[in-house]
């Protein structure tokens, strides 16, 4: 029996519209090769604050490791979830760059990012097979 999603409160405090990272860009093909099209996303995260929860990676559906991304080693994770706001939800991928992790914030990569102001209440909703919120 499939367990239900578990949801989290969070604000938003990076959002959508900043530079994207080098790695997302330089890899979206190499994602795209192995399952991850993030083509009709935006590979400039949201940051969410889930403050005082934190979440733990239980097991991502995607696990990139050894990319080499400007001559240094990255490892990104991701996995799907669904950002409630203002009553909408935005589907997306959680992303975790593995060699910058706030246990507090959420970077997730949304297809439709226009109405996620800073500040804003949002609900984060994502499997429990894929991570933990304590």
């Amino acid at each position: 029996m499939k367990q239900k999603a578990q949801d989290v409160q969070g604000r938003v405090v990076t959002p959508p519209g900043q530079e994207a990272p080098p790695g997302l860009i330089a890899y979206a093909n190499h994602f795209r090769e192995h399952g991850l099209d993030l083509r009709s996303f935006s590979l400039a995260p949201t940051v969410i604050d889930i403050s005082p929860r934190r979440y733990t990676v239980v097991k991502p559906t995607f696990d990139f490791r050894q990319l080499n991304i400007n001559g240094t080693m990255a490892h990104y994770r991701f996995f799907p979830c669904c950002v409630q706001a203002q009553g909408k939800p935005f589907f997306g991928y959680v992303w975790i760059d593995m060699s910058d992790i706030n246990q507090n914030k959420i970077k997730v990569l949304l297809t439709e990012t226009h109405t996620l102001d800073e500040g804003i209440p949002v609900a984060i909703s994502a499997d429990p097979q894929r991570v933990v919120f304590s």
